[in-house]
């Protein structure tokens, strides 16, 4: 047996993932109904849409694979899946050595066939699959191929309804939404390990002879991608409304945040002088993350914003 390597971007794509708040929630109808008619076109006993997270695949919907929500990651099919775009198909696992000894093939359910499409997050993840199974060997025609293609493109714009939810669709950043959901996660992960968390927020001021006191979307386009630019992969970076926006950066000395936020300020000092015909102002709050001071995500936020609104 071969256990699937991880994508080179895995920590974008768990990030991802994350977004969708949709790992371990309940049966939708949404998706069952799209398993089940996988099942009927293809005259196939399961399909399932399948999520792959850190160290399992976990299924949102299992027509006809009934009673198993999830499976340990380094023995699933979707794994491998996630890797490639397009079709991955194993018509006869016995005849396949990466999978003809897996506990899934040796053992119930006794997957003799497999085929997937990955499915897409709106940054373009593969964040896991729509996949059919059987217990016999077997080929798909062209057109079955194809009716599995529409049918998980179906289940990712499903999927990209709750991504959409949590993202800001004018920078691709998470929104507040998105920020409390995934920072939460984030620090208590943190807290576990016993590393520090620093909160940083920014507070973007349009320019006085300005038209309506709004901030234009090349402003705070421009400035999303500075600030995406000088985060690390792991930090989190979010457009918390229409002014303001936070990052999150954990296991960051104070020497470092402070870097971290000159860096910004530079940033805007250079937007100001080569692109930009009208200089904004930005100020800048920083808050070391206190589990006793800050009893959720939303007071985190609430402070940093406060101080900024004050300044």
């Amino acid at each position: 047996m071969k256990a699937p390597d991880k994508p080179h971007n895995e920590e974008k794509r768990l990030a991802a993932l994350s977004l969708l708040n949709i790992l371990d929630t309940p049966a939708e109808e949404r998706f069952d109904r799209l398993t089940r008619l996988a099942c009927k076109m293809l005259n196939i006993p399961a399909a399932l849409v399948s999520l792959v997270a850190d160290d399992r695949q976990w299924f949102k919907s299992s027509a006809g694979f009934e009673g198993v929500q999830e499976t340990p990651r380094d023995i699933s099919f979707c794994g491998h899946t996630i890797l490639q775009d397009g079709l991955f198909i194993v018509n006869d696992t016995l005849k396949d050595e990466r999978f003809v000894d897996n506990p899934l093939v040796v053992h119930a359910p006794n997957i003799r066939f497999y085929a997937a499409f990955p499915l897409y997050a709106v940054t373009g993840e593969r964040l896991g699959t729509f996949c059919v199974v059987d217990q016999q060997p077997r080929d798909l025609s062209s057109d079955e191929i194809e009716t599995l293609e529409d049918l998980a493109r179906i289940a990712e714009r499903e999927l990209c309804a709750s991504y959409l939810a949590t993202t800001d669709a004018a920078t691709g950043l998470c929104n507040r939404s998105g920020f409390e959901l995934l920072a939460d996660k984030l620090m208590h992960a943190c807290a576990r390990s016993d590393v520090p968390i620093s909160a940083v927020f920014f507070r973007l001021t349009a320019p006085i002879n300005s038209e309506d006191g709004t901030l234009t979307p090349d402003v705070i386009s421009l400035f999303s991608q500075k600030l995406a630019a000088a985060c690390r992969e792991a930090d989190l970076v979010a457009r918390i409304d229409d002014q303001h926006f936070g990052c999150l950066l954990n296991d960051c000395p104070y020497e470092q945040v402070a870097h971290f936020m000159r860096r910004i300020e530079h940033d805007v000092e250079q937007l100001n002088l080569e692109q930009l015909d009208k200089p904004i102002a930005m100020q800048s709050s920083w808050l070391a993350y206190n589990p006793f001071a800050h009893h959720s995500v939303g007071t985190l936020v609430q402070q940093g914003t406060e101080l900024l609104d004050v300044a």
